[in-house]
């Protein structure tokens, strides 16, 4: 087979997305969804992409990259992916070793990457090019149909109890400092949040704006806060994505004070009743085996593993 390697263009987007959509058809993303991550990624943090084609077609991407917050100026990210009829022949190590050639100048420590544990062929090669397991994740489902608030219902009153609302975004919308209250918890949350590339960094206001309560499937009423009296306390967000009776769940977190009281389930249970209420038959969530905490709450909710992903980590 004969392919060419180029560096990605903004026009190449919708072929990307049909290659992505086809490559992982269990997590399908949209154009405006694909452009946004893009768009709004902050200085400092690198990317660079580059496709494969065949006869004029795109058939695989590679890209570098670091993420808002896990940044570190030499420790990146790396993702490719080649569409099923064009694997084992030689575009995916080409591109490859683009990305590891290009690395390289930047003198990085180390880089990530993501393979679907069940993928043996990947795996494979990933592990001839040197790379190591660092961890585990999983996306987990619950069949909303089947949950039994019975068995959490006390969660939510003994928030009541102790004087702990759980409100949404939306619900929030005349509060003067909302967004800035909101940042503030977020970013204390976040930092006790377990990390494959072992370091938090510290959003730029805007850009929590910009990701994190608006873009493609945000939710206004699907972001949760629990409030106790003047402080907010934790907080939980839902988002739209794939098919319409799907819902995803982003990151759950409460303040270091507040850990260990029950508030985190809590605000995932009332994110399952919003989503219920909403019609939505299936809630997805994914974790990796780092956040032991989360990943047992998410269990006990009745949370079923769908897929296993392996995390790859190569020195440099």
């Amino acid at each position: 087979m004969h392919f060419q390697l180029r560096p990605f263009e903004p026009n190449d987007y919708p072929a990307l997305l049909q290659l992505h959509n086809v490559v992982f058809p269990c997590e399908p993303m949209t154009l405006e969804a694909l452009r946004h991550e893009d768009e709004h990624r902050p200085s400092p943090c690198l990317m660079k992409r580059w496709v494969a084609e065949v006869a004029g077609r795109l058939v695989g991407m590679g890209e570098y990259s670091q993420r808002p917050e896990t940044y570190h100026p030499r420790r990146f990210w790396m993702d490719g992916y080649i569409h099923p009829d064009f694997r084992r022949q030689g575009a995916g190590s080409a591109l490859l070793h683009r990305v590891v050639s290009e690395l390289r100048a930047l003198h990085p420590e180390f880089a990530l990457c993501v393979a679907q544990a069940s993928d043996a062929n990947t795996v494979h090669f990933l592990q001839n090019k040197g790379m190591g397991e660092h961890a585990r994740a999983w996306v987990s489902a619950l069949d909303l149909a089947a949950f039994d608030l019975a068995q959490f219902g006390g969660q939510l009153a003994a928030l009541k109890d102790r004087n702990i609302e759980i409100k949404s975004y939306e619900a929030l919308a005349e509060h003067p400092l909302r967004d800035e209250k909101l940042f503030e918890l977020y970013c204390e949350a976040k930092e006790l949040e377990p990390t494959v590339m072992g370091i938090h960094h510290r959003l730029e206001f805007d850009h929590f704006k910009a990701t994190r309560l608006g873009g493609p499937g945000f939710l206004p009423q699907g972001l949760l806060v629990a409030a106790q009296g003047g402080e907010w306390v934790g907080l939980s967000s839902l988002w739209q994505r794939g098919e319409a009776g799907h819902i995803h769940v982003g990151f759950t977190g409460v303040r270091r004070t507040c850990q260990g009281q029950g508030i985190a389930t809590a605000l995932k249970v009332r994110g399952i009743l919003y989503a219920k209420e909403q019609g939505r038959t299936c809630m997805f969530t994914s974790n990796h085996s780092m956040n032991a905490p989360i990943l047992r709450i998410n269990e006990r909710l009745g949370f079923k593993r769908q897929s296993g992903r392996a995390v790859y980590k190569t020195l440099f």
